[in-house]
C-alpha cells in the first residue's frame, strides 16, 4: 500500500515537471498574450468609401475613412484643408468614437463632406492616417475612390 502510494505521488510529480517544462520550454509561445514578433502595421488597416458613385456638378458627396485597428494604438485623422485633389471640402464631421470589434480590434470613422466642379471620373487619391504605437509613428494609406460628375 505504501507503495502504491509514492507510485501516484511520483506520477502528479512526473505529470507537473513535464507541464512546467513544456511552459518555459515554449517561452510563451502557447499563449495569444502579447507578441513582439508581429509588426504593428499588420494590426491596423484604413479604408476610403464615398456614399455615391455617381454625382452632378457641386453635389454633395461624403467621403468615409474607416480605420481598423487593434487595441493599444492611437489613430489621428488627416487634416484636409479647404481642398482635396479637384474636390473642395465643404465639411469635416466629428469623428466617431471607436467601436469594438472582435479579437481586441476597435473601428473609428471619420467623414467629410466634398463637392466638385469638374466633370468626368473624379478620384480621391489616397489618404494617410497615423497612427502610434509601442514603435513610435507611422502611417497607413486609404484606397483611392473614384465617383463619376455629370
Amino acid at each position: 500500500m505504501v507503495i502504491k502510494g509514492y507510485s501516484r505521488f511520483f506520477s502528479i510529480l512526473l505529470i507537473l515537471l513535464l507541464v512546467a517544462y513544456t511552459l518555459i520550454a515554449s517561452d510563451g509561445a502557447a499563449f495569444a498574450g502579447k507578441s513582439d514578433a508581429a509588426p504593428e502595421a499588420a494590426s491596423i488597416e484604413a479604408k476610403a468609401t464615398l456614399d455615391k458613385k455617381d454625382a452632378t456638378i457641386g453635389e454633395k458627396i461624403k467621403l468615409t475613412v474607416s480605420v481598423n485597428y487593434k487595441a493599444g494604438l492611437v489613430v489621428e485623422f488627416p487634416e484636409l484643408g479647404q481642398q482635396i485633389g479637384v474636390f473642395a471640402v465643404k465639411k469635416a464631421e466629428k469623428i466617431d468614437s471607436p467601436r469594438p470589434e472582435r479579437n481586441g480590434y476597435f473601428t473609428v470613422e471619420r467623414s467629410w463632406v466634398l463637392c466638385t466642379y469638374e466633370v468626368g471620373s473624379q478620384t480621391v487619391s489616397p489618404l494617410k492616417v497615423k497612427y502610434k504605437g509601442r514603435s513610435g509613428e507611422e502611417t497607413v494609406a486609404t484606397n483611392e475612390v473614384t465617383v463619376e460628375i455629370k
